[in-house]
């Protein structure tokens, strides 16, 4: 597993919060997942999520999924979200 790139992601206006989220591309699982207590785990299709915008915006970054960037970038400022990639 490596680092692939990091955002930050902050409040606007500014002062609820300010994060640094790291994106890491994994290898091969082994065993069978488990969700954590409360949790839930599933195999999904990443183009058929309604991701959060910042997840939307991480899963175009990877080519994952394809969205218009300036429709990205309008969601994220209509959910009060900054986010700039830094690597």
């Amino acid at each position: 597993m490596h680092a692939i790139a990091l955002y930050q992601v902050r409040s606007v206006p500014p002062g609820r919060y300010d994060l640094v989220v790291f994106m890491f591309r994994g290898g091969e699982v082994a065993g069978d997942p488990r969700p954590e207590t409360g949790s839930e785990l599933r195999w999904v299709i990443p183009s058929e999520l309604d991701a959060h915008p910042v997840m939307a915006v991480q899963l175009a970054d990877l080519g994952a999924i394809m969205r218009d960037r300036a429709k990205l970038f309008g969601d994220l400022a209509r959910a009060g979200i900054e986010m700039r990639r830094l690597f």
